[in-house]
């Protein structure tokens, strides 16, 4: 099993190797064309939510979708995910915009829409859509974990170029339950001490899905081998390796890039040590509640309109709550489509996101000239000093000898 997992990392890394970094190399700024639609911010680190006065199938076809659907794009990268109430967006729409989410943010011409490697054949939305429903559930085999930590998860992070926008829409849920979680990467990477994070900024994690291989047998269908939305997600390992922190090639900000559903292993270090490192990053994630925010998804809403989430995978991940571990219960349908971005390589020369969670390349330079400004009026100020000093010096005489300062000892 040892020999096996070395060949399949050595095999990645050889493969990591002859890619490059493709795509957006520089943060992009908002345009604020959606600002006219009134919208919140659901907590202050992750989440934003507008009412049903917007409706997504307007913007896809607006006559300046490209500009509304560029400042979508900012915006969910920056917050983390979207909220949208009582949405009327069919499969069509969903799909057109996760494809131009993707490629007004700097995504590659060879990557489409993700095709997962359980959607069924004859899947009635189509390849590209994610069909969840309470009945395919229903025939999982085995013993899960009752632990609803161990459903955390950033979508297809198994695949060497994993996703970047995902769509969600929730068409049936019962009453109550069934609320969607997700956690900022940006918050937990800001968690981790200076030094912790600058050892992990080095280093690589290994993910994989084989399990998805046994739930096709068990689903009766077959294993999607051929290209999954990009020429490099192809065939049956389902295993990708992937920097620990990665930067959001949108915003510049680095995001801690692991979670408890498909990464398996640090690079580098023991597997005690990966072990160890990996049980407190998912912690990270998971125990801080203030760096998540919870959806309660609408019910009761007329034939074809609910509620949609828009998140960016590259920084949070998210999880279901304990509803989904009993689907013969409760029955629930849902549509998601993913777009894989493109391959990235760490940045160490990128940012944190800073704890107000509005910083935009404008304000960025507003700061940096006023810094700049401050820094220079300092540097002048203590010239002029020094050239008062020396001339009284010179005027005075030399001055005596001043006090000998206390020293200290080292080992206190």
């Amino acid at each position: 099993m040892a020999s096996t997992l070395t060949q399949t990392i050595d095999s990645l890394t050889q493969k990591v190797g002859t890619l490059g970094v493709r795509g957006s190399t520089q943060p992009i700024p908002r345009n604020f064309s959606l600002d006219k639609w009134q919208s919140f911010e659901v907590t202050p680190f992750i989440g934003q939510e507008f009412s049903s006065d917007i409706q997504l199938s307007q913007i896809v076809n607006a006559p300046n979708a490209d500009e509304l659907t560029k400042d979508l794009a900012v915006l969910i990268s920056q917050r983390g995910v979207v909220f949208f109430r009582a949405q009327d967006i069919n499969v069509d729409d969903q799909k057109t915009l996760g494809k131009r989410l993707g490629e007004l943010s700097g995504k590659p011409g060879d990557s489409t829409l993700h095709i997962h490697p359980t959607t069924e054949l004859s899947s009635s939305k189509g390849d590209q859509i994610s069909v969840i429903t309470s009945e395919r559930q229903s025939r999982n085999i085995g013993d899960p974990s009752r632990l609803a930590s161990q459903l955390w998860h950033s979508d297809i992070t198994f695949e060497p170029v994993p996703s970047d926008y995902a769509i969600l829409k929730v068409h049936t849920l019962p009453p109550s339950g069934g609320d969607t979680i997700w956690a900022s990467a940006y918050e937990a990477y800001s968690r981790l001490s200076p030094d912790f994070a600058k050892f992990l900024e080095g280093k690589e994690a290994f993910h994989e899905a084989t399990f998805f291989s046994k739930a096709a047998e068990q689903y009766g269908i077959e294993l999607r081998t051929g290209k999954r939305g990009s020429p490099l997600n192809e065939g049956p390992s389902l295993s990708a390796i992937h920097p620990v922190i990665r930067v959001n090639p949108v915003t510049g900000w680095k995001g801690l890039f692991v979670n408890q559903g498909f990464t398996r292993r640090i690079l580098g270090v023991t597997k005690d040590e990966s072990d160890f490192i990996l049980d407190y990053l998912f912690k990270v994630t998971q125990n801080n509640h203030d760096l998540q925010v919870r959806f309660k998804w609408g019910v009761n809403y007329p034939t074809g309109i609910a509620d949609v989430a828009i998140w960016d995978n590259r920084s949070t991940s998210h999880s279901v709550s304990p509803l989904f571990f009993f689907p013969s219960s409760f029955p629930f349908f849902l549509w998601r489509c993913a777009n894989p971005h493109s391959f990235l390589l760490y940045r160490p020369r990128s940012t944190m996101k800073n704890s107000s969670g509005s910083a935009t390349a404008s304000f960025r330079s507003v700061r940096n000239l006023t810094l700049t400004f401050w820094l220079l009026r300092g540097v002048r100020h203590w010239a002029l000093l020094c050239l008062l000093k020396g001339y009284l010096v010179k005027c005075t005489g030399p001055r005596l000898p001043s006090r000998p300062s206390r020293t200290y000892c080292s080992e206190f």
